[in-house]
């Protein structure tokens, strides 16, 4: 970043994206295998930067060890010897160790908070029925961490929350609480985009919840994760890419723009997209 009022993020695939904030860059969840790691079952694109392309990584982030948020090669591959690298669950943690590269592997529930030089993290709820999971807001303190930590909000600095997958807010009741808490300039929405055909609602969050979400952390922008991922002809019968009810847009089909609240940027991967803090009344 160019300031201290500036961050980049960059989308390489689904939910995996790299942010540069206050010095530091981060990975959220790095997958490059192919098919997410589960071929069969989804199809998804080349990533758009290969993981030897990123450069140095100052830390890893998974927000789930399910196929999307982490590969033991793609992990492997990056510059972050050492890097801390914060999982959402124990079974996801020896997995990092056992490629070996770092010691320095953290368990985070909702509610943890991790200082990284002048960044505080701090894992926010999630899952979908699919394991253990988390999100992350990441935000540059302006003072002293410890004080910016446990005040939580993310005033004066810039911060940004990548929500990791998500249920529908009337299942999540904690995300909302979460947002109204800590307020951050981007929300990058992981709403997976696939669900149940039959049996039952579906058990991901549309889009609109997290623009409520985003909302509610008086974000000025949403990023779309997951659209650019589809189900395997082998499994048309049983999943579907969740049909969106009337009213409620889905990440595919969303507006570039939404009148009265956060704008929603819907990024090709592999470009940089810039963001700043303006003055809050």
């Amino acid at each position: 970043p160019s300031s201290p009022s500036a961050g980049r993020l960059l989308v390489v695939r689904n939910t995996t994206v790299v942010v540069e904030l206050g010095g530091r860059r981060l990975i959220v969840d790095p997958c490059f295998a192919s098919g997410l790691g589960a071929p069969g079952v989804w199809v998804a694109p080349s990533p758009a930067v290969a993981p030897e392309g990123l450069g140095v990584v100052d830390a890893v982030l998974v927000t789930s060890g399910a196929p999307g948020g982490f590969d033991d090669d793609g992990y492997a591959r990056l510059a972050a010897i050492d890097a801390p690298v914060l999982v959402p669950d124990a079974r996801t943690a020896r997995r990092v160790r056992r490629v070996g590269r770092t010691l320095r592997v953290r368990v985070v529930r909702s509610g943890d908070v991790v200082g990284l030089g002048p960044l505080v993290i701090t894992a926010s709820p999630a899952g979908y029925g699919a394991g253990d999971a988390v999100g992350y807001h990441v935000a540059l303190a302006t003072g002293a961490v410890d004080a910016f930590a446990r005040r939580g909000d993310g005033a004066g600095g810039p911060a940004l929350w990548h929500t990791g997958p998500l249920p529908p807010l009337d299942v999540a009741v904690d995300a909302g609480g979460f947002a109204v808490d800590h307020r951050a300039d981007v929300v990058l929405g992981a709403g997976p985009v696939v669900g149940w055909r039959v049996g039952g609602p579906p058990f991901v969050a549309p889009l609109d919840d997290v623009l409520l979400l985003a909302r509610r952390a008086r974000a000025r922008a949403v990023v779309p994760l997951g659209g650019d991922v589809d189900v395997a002809i082998a499994m048309q019968g049983v999943l579907a890419r969740r049909a969106s009810a009337p009213g409620r847009p889905s990440f595919a089909s969303a507006p570039l723009a939404s009148s009265g609240g956060p704008r929603v940027i819907d990024a090709a991967a592999g470009t940089w997209l810039r963001w700043t803090t303006a003055p809050r009344g």
